[in-house]
């Protein structure tokens, strides 16, 4: 019984004879130790981009990781003053019978309040970044 196989090294005729399988080779012989020498370079300089994004980039990851968790908060930090203005406003509008007046004004103020979150939160995180700055080069100079 013969049976054709294709593989990266060339086709194959699988064989069975009195003797168990053999395999002739029509393509190029594939080297084991040549394709497993590759592989493990491969790997190799893989796993060292791979450190290398984790330590050499250390800092900056950190940051990038921090700067989406300021995002975050912020958006989450607008939501919530935007909704509080309006929830308040919906309540004393029900409460005085003054309809649309009260959620204009305390959407109003909670936009207000929403965009004054936002720059504090601006201000803290430029100020965290200076100080991490300030202290990698002060860091640096002393060395």
């Amino acid at each position: 019984m013969l049976v054709w196989c294709l593989s990266e090294a060339g086709a194959a005729i699988l064989s069975e004879g009195s003797q168990g399988r053999s395999k002739e080779w029509m393509g190029k012989q594939p080297k084991e130790s040549q394709s497993r020498t590759s592989f493990d370079s491969r790997l190799q300089s893989a796993k060292e981009r791979l450190e290398g994004r984790t330590r050499g980039a250390g800092a900056g990851g950190r940051l990038n990781s921090r700067g989406m968790g300021v995002g975050f908060r912020i958006v989450v930090e607008m939501i919530v003053s935007l909704a509080v203005g309006v929830g308040i406003g919906i309540g004393l509008d029900q409460w005085w019978g003054s309809t649309p007046w009260m959620l204009i004004v305390f959407f109003i103020l909670g936009s207000g309040a929403a965009f004054m979150n936002v720059i504090r939160v601006a201000r803290d995180y430029d100020r965290r970044i200076r100080e991490e700055r300030e202290m990698r080069v002060g860091g640096d100079e002393r060395r």
